[in-house]
């Protein structure tokens, strides 16, 4: 079975982001897409802050930029950020890497829009990490582990490989 949906799961510094681009330099008609990125964009707007800002000082932000994350999930809809890939980006057949999939009710609505998402939990051994940002999805729900070191890329890779 072919996926055209890669989800990336793991707390704070574990290498999400790391780990996407990996996928896409192997498999290149794979796009990124993070769901925090409407977060920045809606920060950037609020602060009149360059949304690049966030990339090059993410520790300066990144608990506000927590704070408004989670009030849009309370205040708006819980699936928000998802939904807002699925009516903008997504389209069957073309596939996607969602970079920071971090909460069972994200998980579960992306499997009843795509049966046949992949999900990837991320874990780096002795990263520092960050609770703050709301990861909840434990590896066992997961489709696959990702030990975030050099010893296991061509494992990765493989995998992938396989079943994509």
């Amino acid at each position: 079975m072919s996926h055209d949906l890669i989800c990336l799961v793991g707390y704070s510094r574990s290498g999400k982001d790391y780990t996407a681009n990996l996928i896409q330099s192997w498999f290149e008609d794979y796009q990124k897409f993070a769901l925090a990125d409407f977060t920045k964009r809606l920060f950037s707007l609020i602060l009149s802050v360059d949304v690049n800002d966030f990339e090059k000082e993410k520790e300066v932000y990144r608990d506000r930029l927590i704070e408004v994350h989670e009030e849009m999930i309370k205040r708006v809809d819980r699936n928000f950020f998802v939904k807002d890939f699925f009516l903008n980006y997504y389209t069957e057949g073309c596939p996607w890497i969602i970079s920071d999939v971090r909460f069972y009710h994200e998980m579960d609505y992306i499997k009843s829009k795509v049966e046949n998402a992949y999900f990837i939990y991320v874990t780096r051994p002795n990263a520092e990490i960050n609770t703050k940002c709301g990861q909840e999805i434990h590896p066992a729900g997961c489709d696959m582990l990702f030990v975030n070191n050099d010893k296991q890329e061509d494992m990765l890779r493989e995998e992938l490989e396989r079943i994509l």
